[in-house]
């Protein structure tokens, strides 16, 4: 990262000059790389636009990202205009899928119960986004419900029919390929641009809850894809993007604070460091991280990834199974007459979430496994609230907490305005969340980490959190009452989209997960059978 000397080579027109370069591991400039281009002024954008557009495979606002290879003509402009010309990030990495379907066990984010209880939630007259290549035509789990357009990819493979399926499938070809939204159509857009589409890829469909299932090589920084991301899901709360962490989870971090340790800050793609999307880890059915599963923390030490999801086969599944359910969500908040934000989905999907590994957010599971049942019904009850907070200002409410209550979680999200390209600290809109008690106050789990040589140090207190747009209060055993939530904006220097959402977990509570109405036993195969129970004494359980 930087300002460095860099001559052009392959036979391109030689020049050293002082361009804001970003380099990739072991890149240089060459005719076999990509290369992502920030113009400070649109004229020149407009320009190069207009000039060269068979180079360019995609854009965002005065951001481009170049294709195949830059000739000594384009070398040529970019030197002549370089006063025009904010930064040049180089990469010889190609965009992969990161998972293919394989088995699907629906149970483990309790989306099995969901077709029980709110098994209305089906889709109908929603549709989510594929930003990948084509679901596969023909596919008779898809029919006529996939949308193209002139974002969507040239080609097609069975990756996406796989995403789609999870998604959205109608269960044609038997019961695992039903997906959570069967009813709901899918618009698709390419990756091959790797910065976020327009407003309305596709006329009539607005952009909101979308699917990435994709990754890059490792970038830990906050790249001119992360700023596009920032930027256009600050301009459009509703705006969704959800990201696989990743298959490098034992790779070694190449770059940056956490350089050097492995199995550690390996998220693939710089777009996966924004600040405003949700990245999501895969487990397996014992609720195991995978050992392929991308880890955190984000290049500054943010939570990453987001949460976690069943995805044996990979982290594609895992997104792709996060990004039905949010649909599903979304269906849930707008047909309670809500607006259905990033900030609000988001949060009640982390509050939700079962806790794994470490008490608290870590590096592995994120904020824990998305429990789709456990969000649908708080959503139900109606245990969040949302909104706009201007700056220097603070919002109240209050959460009554009944008697015989084990544990207790407030999680407040917002939308930031996005970073500077390059920065070593991206936080702009700071909010604060603060719970009151009897006159004793809770703050939020602040986690930190540290590179101890080659060693990953988590370190967890209760503090103010500077750093990421998530916060949440947890209490173990709390008295009942009235718990006054505060959210304070005093280090915002613009109005910020937010939302606040609580849950709270019985004790001597015994709940059936698995098998519930409308499952189906395979015969001949084992089948688990599932139950959560915070009774200290011991049950017992018979079938027959």
């Amino acid at each position: 990262m930087g300002n460095i000397s860099l001559t052009a080579q392959d036979g391109l027109a030689s020049y050293e000059g002082d361009f804001n370069v970003t380099l990739g591991a072991d890149s240089q400039l060459s005719t076999k790389q990509w290369t992502r281009l920030s113009f400070s002024d649109q004229a020149t954008y407009n320009l190069f636009l207009s000039k060269y557009a068979p180079h360019i495979m995609g854009k965002y606002d005065r951001l481009l990202m170049l294709s195949t290879e830059i000739n000594a003509e384009v070398w040529n402009f970019l030197t002549t205009h370089k006063s025009s010309i904010d930064q040049i990030d180089v990469t010889d990495t190609q965009v992969t899928a990161e998972s293919f379907l394989g088995s699907v066990d629906f149970q483990v984010n309790q989306i099995n119960r969901i077709r029980d209880t709110y098994e209305h939630l089906q889709g109908d007259g929603e549709h989510i986004y594929l930003k990948e290549r084509n679901p596969q035509p023909g596919d008779i789990d898809l029919i006529d419900r996939i949308i193209l357009g002139s974002a969507s990819d040239g080609e097609s493979d069975s990756h996406a029919s796989d995403m789609a399926t999870i998604m959205l499938g109608n269960g044609n070809t038997d019961v695992t390929s039903l997906g959570l939204a069967p009813l709901a159509l899918l618009p698709t857009t390419s990756f091959r641009n790797l910065f976020p589409d327009e407003d309305m890829p596709i006329d009539g469909y607005p952009l909101h809850i979308q699917n990435n299932s994709y990754g890059i090589d490792i970038e830990n920084y906050y790249g001119l894809e992360a700023v596009a991301y920032d930027d256009a899901t600050f301009l459009r709360p509703e705006f969704f993007p959800i990201f696989s962490s990743g298959n490098q989870g034992q790779a070694i971090s190449p770059e940056g604070l956490y350089e050097g340790i492995e199995g550690a800050s390996n998220l693939t793609g710089n777009f996966k460091q924004a600040k405003n999307v949700i990245v999501v880890g895969a487990i397996d059915n014992n609720k195991i991280v995978l050992p392929l599963s991308s880890r955190g923390p984000a290049y500054d030490g943010r939570i990453k990834p987001d949460l976690v999801a069943f995805g044996e086969e990979g982290s594609s599944n895992a997104a792709a199974l996060v990004s039905g359910s949010a649909l599903l969500i979304r269906q849930a908040l707008l047909e309670r007459g809500e607006q259905a934000t990033q900030p609000l989905i988001k949060s009640v999907l982390i509050t939700g979430a079962e806790d794994l590994g470490d008490i608290g957010p870590d590096h592995l599971y994120g904020y824990g496994n998305v429990s789709l049942f456990n969000t649908l019904s708080l959503v139900d009850d109606g245990q969040y609230t949302s909104g706009n907070i201007e700056p220097d200002s603070d919002t109240i409410f209050n959460v009554v907490v009944p008697d015989g209550v084990e544990e207790l979680k407030v999680t407040l999200c917002w939308l930031d305005t996005p970073g500077e390209e390059g920065s070593s600290t991206v936080l702009n809109e700071d909010l604060d969340l603060f719970m009151t008690f009897e006159n004793n106050e809770f703050l939020p789990l602040q986690v930190t980490y540290s590179n101890d040589n080659g060693t990953l140090l988590r370190t967890v207190i209760s503090g103010v959190d500077n750093k990421n747009t998530v916060e949440q209060v947890y209490l173990e055993n709390p008295g009942s009452g009235t718990y006054n939530i505060q959210v304070r904006s005093l280090n915002a220097n613009v109005t910020v989209p937010y939302a606040v959402s609580y849950a709270y977990k019985m004790k001597d509570d015994f709940t059936w997960g698995y098998p519930v109405r409308n499952d189906i036993l395979v015969a001949g195969e084992t089948n688990r059978i599932v139950w959560e129970s915070t009774y200290q004494e011991k049950i017992a359980i018979q079938y027959k």
